[in-house]
């Protein structure tokens, strides 16, 4: 209705959904676009396997002109899509002419039919808001800073896990396969590390979750370890007795009580710093790394 009472011409396919996002995306006001130059396919080949030269791809993303056009840890062609729709190919760049050359790098091997260049709001981080823990909202996309709260545990299939703590709430943090190197960083966190943690946030039946998008370590805590002891009697160390039962050494058949282990402060490997998901798991509207310093934050961020 908002469109047609604004003269708009309106096709509607498939109950009209998409009219809305049409109608909200010549809505929105872009004070830092991006641009993608889109290739599109002759219908003759719609839903059949795109033909396009990986070693082009991987060409232009050495070049340097466009971004998230190639991820060098799989080796994967970002610029692809995997629905039987009318687009070969896009190229994202900073502006509209280097999204147009970046395009011109790309070795098509079937036809393209047209060529559009589209003004969008990709790669602004434009769908984070800073909120607190406590007022954050199923759906949304959240940005909150606060401390770890729990060592990180990894589950089956590679996924990580840790809490955020704001003082107004606690939040499950996670990290999933996708997500590739990110998963190592949450997995290297510990209790009191100060971050800054961004992503979606999903209804789970514990509670809420927030998927990582990007991470910012901040602070990093003195971390202890506990460690069983050296054995009195061979100097062996010992092997723990289990949960709340002290220590024992094999070789020895000596037991001494928890207050004998080994207090050591754990050797970190992680530095402070910004860190992101591997291209293959980034949202169309994340900001990149690369672009933190080239493209402003908006006012919510």
């Amino acid at each position: 209705e908002l469109a047609e009472d604004a003269g708009a011409l309106v096709y509607r396919f498939n109950g009209g959904r998409g009219v809305v996002g049409a109608v909200a995306s010549i809505g929105c006001p872009l004070e830092n676009p991006t641009y993608e130059a889109i290739a599109y396919r002759a219908r003759k080949n719609w839903g059949t396997v795109r033909r396009v030269d990986v070693e082009s791809v991987a060409q232009l993303h050495a070049a340097g002109v466009s971004f998230d056009s190639y991820n060098p840890e799989t080796n994967e062609p970002r610029i692809t899509p995997h629905t039987p729709c009318p687009v070969l190919a896009g190229v994202r760049a900073l502006t509209p002419e280097n999204a147009l050359k970046g395009l011109t790098m790309v070795r098509f091997l079937e036809e393209v039919e047209l060529v559009t260049v589209y003004a969008t709001n990709q790669a602004t981080d434009m769908h984070l808001t800073k909120t607190t823990i406590a007022g954050i909202k199923p759906f949304s996309n959240a940005v909150v800073e606060g401390r770890i709260v729990s060592k990180p545990r990894i589950t089956a299939g590679g996924h990580v896990f840790t809490e955020v703590d704001d003082g107004t709430g606690v939040i499950t943090c996670a990290a999933y396969r996708p997500t590739g190197s990110l998963r190592r960083v949450v997995a290297s966190l510990r209790p009191g590390d100060r971050v800054r943690v961004m992503g979606s946030v999903k209804p789970k039946h514990s509670g809420l979750t927030l998927n990582l998008e990007k991470l910012e370590v901040s602070e990093l805590v003195e971390y202890i370890v506990v460690r069983p002891p050296r054995c009195p009697s061979c100097m062996k160390r010992m092997d723990s007795a289990g949960r709340g039962k002290g220590y024992r050494c094999r070789g020895c058949g000596v037991r001494l009580d928890e207050s004998f282990g080994e207090r050591v402060v754990e050797s970190r490997v992680l530095n402070p710093g910004m860190y992101e998901a591997a291209v293959s798991a980034r949202r169309h509207l994340s900001k990149p790394l690369c672009l933190q310093s080239v493209l402003p934050m908006t006012n919510s961020q």
